[in-house]
Parts: C-alpha cells; structure tokens; sequence
C-alpha cells in the first residue's frame, strides 16, 4: 500500500509547531519545571517522514529545507535519552550538600550560589565541580554519537551548519583561544564562568533595580524598532550579577529575532534549523550595552565610572567568546573520534590557571544546543557592532534609522553559507578591539 500524499506546506507548518513545543521544553527543563516532551508523541516524525520528504520531487522548492529541518528534529529525538540525562542531572536531581552549607540542592542551584556568593566562593566551587563531574561522559556519548546519526539519515553534519567550511571554523576557534588567553590571565579571567562574574563589580552602578521585559526595552530612546511585537516564550534570568542583564537583553533579541521572521514564508524557508539569525540578534542587543557611550548615556555612568564598566564588560565577553569557541572545538572534535577530543580537552584543561579534573572541563563547556552555533552567531554579532558604530556613530543605539537596519535584518532569512575568511578578518578585529579596552 503505497504512503498517502505528503503536503509540502502542511509539512513545514507541522515541523514549525514542533520546533517551538522542543524550545518550550528544553527552556521549561533550564527553569526546573516538569513539561510533557514532544518527542515522546506519536505525532513526531522520523525516518520513514525523511524518506516521504526525499521522495518529493528534485524541483519541489521546499524539499531541500524540509530535509534539514526534519534532519535537526530527528537527530534530537534519537539523542533524547542522553539530553534528558544532562537536564535531570543539571536541573531535578537533589544532592545533599555539605559545603559550605548542609542542603539538598540541584547542580543549577549550586551553580547560583557560586554565581552569587560574596564569602565561601571556594568551597562552593569545589561543591560545583564535584556535581559537575557525572555529567562529563553523557556529554561525551552525545558528542560522539552525532555523526553516526547523520549517516543512517544518509546525510552529513555540514548541512545544518550556516558555515560554508568546518576547517576554517575550527581554525578560528583555535586563534580566538590563542588571541584571548593572554588578556584574561592578565585580568584574572580565565577560568570558570561563575567565578568570573562575581568580578563584575565595576560594572554594577546604573543598572535598573528589577529585570524583566519593560525595564530592557526602556534602556533603548527609541521604541518604534520594537512596535508590534509580542515576545512569545521570553524566559529572563534572575537578577544576580550585571551579565544578568546582558543574558536578559540577549533573550530579547532572540525573541524580536524569532517574530520579525516573515510569517508568509513557509516556516522551513524563514527559519534556518537552529535559528543562528535570531541568536545575532540577541547578541547585537547584549553587546550593545558593553560600550561606553552606553553606559554614559543610557545608565548615567560619569566618564570614569563608564570606562571602568567597559572594561569589565569586555573582560566576561572575551572570556564568553573563549568559552564558546572552546565548546565549538570540543563537539567537533569528538565528531571526528576519541582520540581527536582527548587532544582538545587537554588542552584545555592546561591553559586554566588551575588544575581541575577533566570531567569538569566538559560539563563546564556543555550547552544542548548544536556545536558552533553560539560561537559562530556571537562573531557575527561583534561584526555588526563594529559596522553598525562605524556607519551611525558611538550612539548608534539611540539611532531611528540604525534600530530599523537591525529590525531589518531580523527581518531576513538567512538563505546561503556565510563565508568563514571575511567573517574571520572582521571578528579578529573586533576581538582585538576589546582587548584594546583592557
């Protein structure tokens, strides 16, 4: 009996709603919340779909984005049991605690009290690192688990990827951990993320008392860029350090990203599998408030207060752009086998400042979203900035005419590879321009 007629419209409405109920999952298990999985409906689709979709004629003008998008959905379907292992570890399981304080708390509570801490910031670190651990080898098996996927789909990693080359990608990964080391042990960064935070306070005067949605948008003069906008699914973080609100205004981008999409395209054309065009745009929005002119002008830092928090705030997004170009190293690398991952994570683990277990050094690294995504959408993040500064001026951020080029190209979907040389050249150049801040 022959499979009934796959409607190639209907097909990419259907992948659109899962896309957004796996979103809505994985930011519900990052909140602690229990949410039924989509991946256990009988709804969802898997392999004899693909085969349905690659049947479709060669000419069809949507195969091609519904094979990558199915692609995407299949591959996190299959790496469920190993994702959800990472989420219960991280967000549900209790450990009972004994320092610096006796409790029962999960990996992500611990990971706020290290974040937060003013007194007993090593003995909460070291609590961090030894719930961390377990997490290292389920990192690891999904890590190299992807390709094989990829194969028994009859496809290869590279097309999901919005890179028009891997060589050159991981090459730039490697310059960015060689440009950045030197600056962030100089500063006293390089290491572990919580602890960098808690040297944020240089940049801790000026921020809005509370953190949500009215008090971002009332960091920015203009209003009309974000006029008709509904931000579905915003999950802000909690207001603990100054990077909380670069995380905040971050979330904010993604979610301007993900409406300005156009709605009458089909969801497969307007939206790339992971949505690296929205993750810009939340990065254009965090970077923005890094910059002096901003502090000045929108916190009301006097000149010196604002130098000092220009300063700190390129200090955590240099050693944002190291952790990220490290986690881009580490999947990749396990892609291409165990011996391939064991050489990265060594290196790793040396250029620390301290000796921490290898175990650690994966967990600490580990997102659930795709390898180099992140990395690749924050270069082109700092890439717009340079340009948006350059063609408005310092106060871009209060420009009418820049904030509509930024809600235009929010507005575009992404339809070809980006080049890796030009974008190398110019996030180089940025990077060396945040070390020129230190």
């Amino acid at each position: 009996m022959s499979e009934p007629y796959l409607d190639p419209l209907a097909f990419s409405r259907q992948l659109g709603k899962l896309r957004g109920q796996v979103r809505a999952f994985q930011r519900a298990a990052r909140l602690g919340l229990a949410k039924d999985s989509p991946f256990s409906s009988g709804l969802f689709p898997g392999k004899s779909e693909y085969e349905r979709v690659s049947d479709l004629p060669a000419g069809d003008p949507l195969r091609a984005a519904l094979l990558i998008h199915l692609h995407a959905l299949i591959r996190e379907r299959v790496q469920l049991p190993w994702t959800g292992r990472a989420l219960s570890l991280t967000y549900f399981e209790r450990h009972l605690v004994v320092e610096p304080v006796s409790a029962e708390l999960t990996l992500s509570e611990v990971r706020k009290r290290a974040r937060t801490a003013i007194v007993d910031q090593e003995p909460w670190a070291r609590t961090k690192e030894e719930l961390s651990a377990p997490l290292g080898p389920v990192y690891e098996e999904l890590w190299h688990r992807e390709p094989e996927i990829d194969r028994r789909l009859g496809a290869a990693s590279e097309q999901l990827e919005p890179w028009d080359a891997i060589a050159p990608m991981r090459e730039l990964a490697l310059e960015v951990l060689t440009l950045t080391r030197e600056p962030l042990l100089v500063t006293g960064y390089l290491g572990d993320k919580e602890r960098n935070e808690l040297e944020l306070r240089d940049a801790s005067e000026g921020w809005p008392a509370r953190l949500g949605l009215g008090t971002l948008l009332g960091l920015f003069r203009e209003k009309e860029w974000y006029r008709g906008l509904a931000f579905e699914g915003l999950a802000l973080p909690a207001r603990l350090t100054p990077a909380s609100f670069l995380l905040g205004l971050s979330e904010v981008g993604f979610q301007m990203g993900l409406a300005l999409l156009p709605r009458e395209l089909p969801f497969v054309v307007a939206h790339t599998p992971y949505d690296d065009v929205p993750q810009r745009v939340g990065a254009e929005l965090a970077l923005v408030a890094t910059t002096r002119a901003f502090q000045a002008r929108r916190l009301g830092l006097g000149r010196a207060r604002a130098e000092r928090a220009e300063r700190a705030l390129a200090v955590i997004v240099l050693a944002e752009v190291r952790r990220r170009a490290s986690r881009f190293l580490l999947t990749e690398a396990a892609k291409r086998g165990r011996d391939a991952l064991n050489e990265i994570s060594d290196r790793l683990g040396r250029e620390l400042p301290y000796e921490r277990p290898r175990a650690s050094v994966l967990a600490g690294l580990y997102r659930p979203e795709p390898s180099g995504i992140d990395f690749f959408s924050l270069l082109e993040a700092g890439r717009q900035v340079v340009v948006s500064r350059q063609t408005f001026d310092e106060d871009w951020f209060d420009s009418p005419r820049a904030l509509e080029e930024l809600r235009a190209r929010a507005e575009t979907p992404r339809h070809s590879k980006v080049q890796v040389a030009p974008l190398r050249t110019d996030s180089l150049a940025w990077l060396n321009e945040l070390i020129g801040r230190l």
